[in-house]
């Protein structure tokens, strides 16, 4: 990573929220991180549902 580098958009989480945003951004053209403190996914890697996933109706595990 250059130290030098100067994002667009800087999004704080990698869970959905922060994914999504990501997703939304990057779609914009905007040069785009995601900083994330412990694993990908956030809350979400811990839990066997997930609701109002974009994109799957009736959620995924």
């Amino acid at each position: 990573m250059n130290e030098n580098h100067v994002y667009d958009m800087i999004i704080v989480g990698g869970g959905p929220g922060g994914y999504t945003s990501a997703l939304y951004a990057a779609r914009a053209g905007f040069d785009t991180i995601v900083l994330e403190k412990l694993s990908a996914g956030g809350q979400m890697s811990l839990t066997w549902q997930i609701d109002n996933y974009p994109g799957f109706e009736n959620g995924i595990d």
